[in-house]
């Protein structure tokens, strides 16, 4: 008999809304509860919040983010790859 795991596009599609559940739970567009009573993605990743305020909260993930990236920097220029 044939493989009958799913494969391809399925597993695709499954990648897909496990990595924008990940982005909705960072960005605090959805919760546990929202999961649980989720009937579809649509149910999910809907912000709860106005676009203004949507906004403001990305604007103030990405400022951290390039803090973050910048702190690390004279630790990484400290400890080269390849030991030099």
């Amino acid at each position: 008999m044939g493989n009958t795991s799913q494969s391809g596009p399925v597993q695709a599609a499954e990648a897909q809304q496990s990595a924008a559940h990940l982005a909705g739970r960072a960005l605090g567009l959805t919760t546990p509860e929202r999961l649980a009573d989720a009937r579809g993605p649509e149910d999910v990743y809907r912000p709860r919040c106005s676009e203004p305020e949507r906004a403001r909260r990305l604007d103030a993930w990405h400022r951290a983010v390039a803090r973050a990236r910048l702190s690390l920097a004279p630790a990484a220029a400290a400890h080269p790859p390849g030991g030099q």
